[in-house]
């Protein structure tokens, strides 16, 4: 994880061609559209569900 916001991780995201990014917030995890148009960030559900300890 970097300390970053997510504007500044969706800039980063875009330079590097990549269509979504990962977002966790709040302990919600996200999936952010950046190059796709038309398409809405989609909550994935609680971060911590998707942990395996």
């Amino acid at each position: 994880m970097v300390p970053m916001t997510q504007e500044a991780a969706c800039r980063e995201a875009a330079r590097w061609e990549q269509n979504a990014i990962y977002w966790v917030e709040d302990n919600e995890l996200f999936l952010v559209p950046v190059l796709l148009e038309g398409v809405q960030t989609q909550r994935l559900g609680d971060w911590s569900s998707f942990l395996y300890t």
